[in-house]
Order: C-alpha cells, then structure tokens, then sequence
C-alpha cells in the first residue's frame, strides 16, 4: 500500500474502530465478496469475540495489501456506512506533484 494511504488509514484507525464495530460483520462480509480480503482472513477476523477487535484485525490486513485495497474498503464504506468513514479516507492523487491529497469533495 502506497505510504500516504497507509498513513491515512492510521490516521483514523481509532474513529474506524469505534464507528465500525456496530457492523462490521456487514462490512467483511462486502469485502470478501468483493475481493478485497479472502476467506481465511474473514475467519481470522470474524474469530475475534469482541466487535472492536474484528474492526482492528480487518485494519492490521489492510495495512499488508496494495492500494486496491484501500480503495475497496473505502468504496464498501459508502455502502455500509457511517457516511462520514468514507470521508475521511476520501485521498486523491495530485497528478502534477506526485502527492495524495485529503479532500472532502
């Protein structure tokens, strides 16, 4: 994963975690069906009891996956909510200066 967005997934790790937990399941759910993770790590993630441990398990994957990656987690937050989530991940190349940019368009 290209290093800025690696930074802005850290960035809002601790909001992902607690905004994430109420559906998380939902959200792995999309992700594997999209691709995004495989199968053992969706058992690996839906193995954790407690919400907030499966939201911070599904980050530590993300972080070790390419820039698709990324993208697909913040698409499947548009779908499953909170709105502000994909906001916050919302990162744009800056084509001229090589740089990802936050927006919030």
């Amino acid at each position: 994963m290209h290093a800025d967005l690696l930074q802005i997934l850290r960035l809002h790790r601790l909001d992902l975690v607690v905004n994430l937990s109420y559906n998380i399941d939902t959200v792995v759910d999309y992700l594997c069906r999209g691709d995004v993770i495989i199968r053992d790590e969706k058992d690996t993630i839906i193995s954790h009891d407690r919400q907030e441990d499966r939201v911070t398990c599904l980050l530590d994957i993300l972080e070790t996956k390419d820039d698709d990656a990324f993208y697909g987690f913040r698409d499947t937050l548009l779908k499953t909510g909170p709105p502000h989530l994909p906001i916050l991940l919302d990162a744009k190349t800056d084509v001229l200066g090589g740089q990802l940019q936050q927006t919030t368009d």
